[in-house]
């Protein structure tokens, strides 16, 4: 199986606070925001096998947006519609159709800290029975020759909760590298549907929805800011967005800090904190501590 296909995603334009972290529980995505963005700043996705098919029939997805309903006891949940394609020959083996969908917990080139993650449950549900492989992707995916930590999951036409042990979680065997899973380096979740274990041609819809990990604290991005000041009147809880400490430009939704002017119209000229690579960042900050600049 060659590297999957991303297709687009559709963004959107404000940052959602929508995650919830009791007693070691975090909600990656519950969906009911009505967009395709998670708890962590990052977004679903699908794929499929077309950068690999040769057969001329591919595995047909179309563009996965966030936020479709209904899900399980709620207006939303995540969809992935498909048709698998035929098998296709590769060197030494025939290469199976799939089609999947994702949600991403970090950048391409990031990863995220799931130490003392336990377990992770969704729930799910397919227009057909299918048998569904989940599985847990973080940076060394690539290197391991796409040998992704999984199990096969059976789903149905009726909504099921099901929980995984991040223990069961397992590689294939005889095939790619075999390494102890390091939660540490975690990058995305996914859901997929294969020929390996399902017929050629199968064609229905699978729905994900409330997913959520087991033994982990709540990601950065709604860690609590005792020091925030915020208006008498709200009743929710101060969220820390930046702190600018190691120097760096990132916000805690995974997008950056910038500046700006009135170039190429006006006048106006910055004179300090900002170069061709974007905003500075220094010790000049409260109390001696980084701020933007």
């Amino acid at each position: 199986m060659g590297k999957f296909k991303l297709k687009s995603v559709i963004g959107v334009g404000a940052v959602l606070a929508f995650s919830s972290s009791l007693f070691g529980q975090v909600v990656v995505d519950d969906l009911e925001h009505g967009s395709n963005q998670n708890s962590y700043g990052y977004y679903w996705y699908t794929f499929d096998d077309a950068d690999d098919n040769k057969s001329g029939t591919i595995s047909e997805v179309p563009e996965f947006q966030g936020g479709q309903g209904p899900g399980l006891n709620s207006d939303y949940a995540a969809k992935l519609e498909f048709t698998l394609g035929a098998t296709w020959p590769e060197s030494g083996y025939t290469g199976q159709p799939f089609a999947g969908l994702g949600t991403d917990l970090a950048s391409e080139t990031g990863s995220v800290d799931l130490t003392g993650l336990t377990a992770i449950s969704f729930d799910i549900r397919s227009t057909v029975a299918l048998e569904v492989e989940f599985a847990l992707k973080h940076k060394k995916t690539y290197d391991l020759g796409y040998n992704e930590y999984h199990v096969l999951i059976e789903t149905g036409s009726e909504w099921e909760n099901v929980t995984v042990n991040v223990a069961d979680l397992k590689q294939h065997v005889g095939w790619g590298k075999n390494e102890d899973l390091d939660v540490s380096i975690a990058q995305a979740l996914s859901w997929m549907v294969k020929g390996d274990d399902n017929p050629a041609g199968t064609s229905g819809e699978l729905w994900v929805d409330n997913v959520v990990f087991y033994g982990v604290d709540a990601p950065v991005l709604f860690d609590e800011c005792p020091d925030c000041i915020v208006d008498a009147n709200f009743e929710g809880k101060g969220a820390k967005f930046s702190d600018f400490e190691g120097g760096i430009t990132e916000n805690a939704v995974g997008a950056y800090w910038y500046s700006y002017d009135d170039t190429p119209e006006g006048s106006t000229m910055i004179t300090a904190g900002a170069d061709v690579l974007g905003l500075d960042i220094g010790l000049n900050g409260r109390d001696g501590a980084y701020g933007a600049q």
